[in-house]
């Protein structure tokens, strides 16, 4: 493995547990909060974030931010799948996906932390 592949991988880490970490933030400030551990395992949070999936449409918000709080979800979902992808096989484009998908699923966050800090 090369210091390129090696170094693609931990910047899509550092960037998933950070995006991560956003959602456990944004969970926890919903209306009806959903608890998220902190601690990071990009295998063991799968499940959780698939629970946030399934209870977006369910939080007493507008539909805008429910889309928020379902899009940074299924971000961090797809770009672990990425990862997986990743490190079974290295692809440049799969860390460049990943990447996207992350930035698509933090800008949901910040749209939903927003709102949720206007309607406090």
């Amino acid at each position: 493995m090369s210091d390129h592949e090696e170094d693609a991988r931990r910047t899509v880490i550092v960037h998933l547990h950070h995006t991560y970490l956003h959602l456990v933030t944004a969970c926890a400030a919903l209306p009806v909060p959903i608890s998220l551990t902190e601690h990071f395992e990009p295998e063991e949070v799968v499940e959780a974030v698939k629970r946030v999936v399934d209870l977006s449409d369910e939080q007493p918000m507008p539909e805008d931010q429910q889309v928020d709080l379902f899009t940074g979800a299924i971000m961090i979902l797809a770009a672990t799948d990425l990862l997986a992808a990743l490190n079974a096989e290295f692809a440049e484009w799969r860390a460049m996906a990943a990447m996207a998908s992350l930035a698509v699923g933090m800008d949901s966050l910040h749209e939903l932390m927003e709102w949720l800090a206007e309607n406090d």
